[in-house]
């Protein structure tokens, strides 16, 4: 359910809405992919075992276990002795903020390439490898992460060129016309819901935890995701995988739209409340 296209630098540099709020959307960004794709894998792996033709189903659950355990591992191997080598090298001040940058940029890769070899998922490596670097990023050059996020930003442009072929592609066979149904219910209710059920007992007013769960979350998950589900469904389920494919654009699409045309005026009017709050306070 993303809204990275359109509003997402905007917001999060937005002064009009509060730095704890911008604070929480940039963090749940960083981390709802990481959480999710474990519990994704499994249940495309399902899937996949009930889409194969009759006769011994391959263990496609057990697989998926084990490539979140040596992703896992693979993450731990780069991540924490990444991130150690990193800080020891600044301090001895055998490096330069340029190579700093570069290193880290690295080590995601390395993730990555390591998980392959080890037969893992590679985005569970990545996500866990800076779970294990993050602890070391204070203790190197200020700003030691503006590479890897122009590097994330431009392969972001990227996955969202990927998915303008996409557009195409999901909509020139059948279409059903609950795709556009479940979307939309997707985007309020199944979008909003959970997010204010995890806010009760914070303490948030209702201006509050509206405004989280419309702008959140946020992400680039459902592109992903659906990708990875297009591509996995495709050669046992070509019907599934088409299903999938409209979803996923439909959804996304209407976010843009949605998202893209009412964040402007919410902060606007969030912006104009807290005024009038302040105000009023003796």
């Amino acid at each position: 359910m993303p809204v990275d296209l359109a509003p997402a630098a905007e917001l999060i540099r937005d002064t009009r809405l509060p730095s704890w709020l911008r604070a929480v959307l940039t963090v749940e960004s960083g981390l709802n992919d990481g959480i999710v794709a474990p519990i994704f894998l499994l249940c495309l792996a399902g899937v996949e075992t009930h889409g194969t033709s009759p006769g011994p189903a391959p263990d496609s659950v057990g697989h998926a276990f084990d490539q979140l355990l040596w992703a896992t591992v693979a993450g731990a191997l780069v991540g924490r002795p990444g991130g150690l080598l990193l800080r020891r090298a600044w301090r001895a001040r055998w490096t330069t903020p340029a190579a700093i940058r570069l290193g880290l940029l690295a080590l995601p890769l390395l993730a990555y390439a390591v998980a392959g070899v080890l037969h893992g998922n590679g985005f569970v490596a990545a996500f866990v490898a800076g779970l294990f670097v993050r602890p070391d990023v204070p203790s190197l050059p200020p700003k030691v992460l503006s590479l890897v996020e122009d590097a994330g930003t431009l392969m972001s442009l990227a996955l969202w060129f990927v998915f303008g072929q996409l557009v195409t592609q999901a909509f020139t066979g059948e279409f059903d016309p609950r795709v556009v149904a479940y979307a939309v219910l997707t985007l309020t209710v199944v979008r909003a819901g959970p997010v204010l059920l995890c806010l009760i007992g914070t303490g948030l007013d209702l201006t509050d935890r509206l405004v989280l769960a419309w702008l959140g979350p946020r992400g680039l998950a459902s592109i992903v995701f659906g990708l990875l589900a297009f591509i996995g469904l495709a050669p046992t389920d070509p019907h599934a995988a088409d299903l999938v494919g409209q979803v996923m654009t439909m959804t996304v699409l209407i976010s843009l739209a949605l998202h893209g045309l009412s964040y402007g005026p919410l902060a606007a009017r969030y912006a104009l409340a807290r005024a009038r709050a302040q105000a009023v306070e003796p």
